[in-house]
């Protein structure tokens, strides 16, 4: 049984983003663990699920949000050179429709400028009930929206072009399938999405 965490139970890693063509740190996408009782770590496969079943994600959601707009108001980002932090959103998030103000408060709270925050969505939360309705909000507020995990559910080149996005992540599984035995299908992915002007990153790249 998932009970409600504490902010300290959750411990807030960053995985860089590098741009390919100068080689250089630019971001980071904020990862999450739960600390478990007796000290071990606990992977998001193993309690997102929980979370997402009982609801307990939105909460977990929110203290995510604050503890990277704690981050920022510290200083460290600039301390590793990074000039943006994703942030995940849930798709069960995307069915309150109080998200953008819940947001707002806290990233105001914290006096954030809101070009240092990204919003990651997966296709199943930007597609599903409430999803496009809460991209055009946060869109409108300001916020960077980037559509995650692309390549695994039902989103196409033309479907995504619809939508208020200004990047795409292709899901590692596809960047891995393709190094593994190279073919034109992802190079030629990419080229569609950026001749649509988004920006693409490739999740799993982790060597030079």
């Amino acid at each position: 049984m998932l009970l409600q965490p504490a902010p300290d139970d959750f411990l807030l890693y960053l995985q860089p983003l590098v741009e390919m063509k100068i080689g250089r740190l630019l971001g980071a996408e904020a990862l999450v663990r739960l600390k478990d009782s007796d000290g071990t770590v606990v992977f998001p496969d193993e309690f997102i699920p929980a979370a997402e079943f009982n609801g307990l994600v939105t909460v977990l959601g929110l203290q995510v949000f604050r503890k990277v707009c704690s981050f920022i108001s510290q200083g460290d980002m600039q301390q590793f050179g990074i000039e943006w932090i994703n942030i995940n959103v849930s798709p069960v998030q995307c069915l309150g429709r109080d998200l953008p103000e819940k947001l707002e408060k806290i990233r105001k709270e914290y006096g954030i400028p809101i070009r240092y925050i990204h919003l990651e969505i997966t296709e199943q939360g930007a597609l599903g009930p409430g999803g496009l309705k809460q991209i055009n909000s946060l869109h409108r507020l300001g916020y960077t929206m980037i559509l995650d995990d692309f390549g695994t559910g039902y989103a196409n080149s033309s479907r995504v072009k619809s939508i208020a996005l200004s990047g795409i992540k292709i899901d590692m599984s596809l960047v891995w399938a393709h190094f593994k035995k190279p073919d034109p299908y992802l190079p030629n992915l990419i080229k569609r999405l950026r001749d649509l002007r988004f920006t693409i990153t490739a999740e799993g790249v982790e060597t030079e």
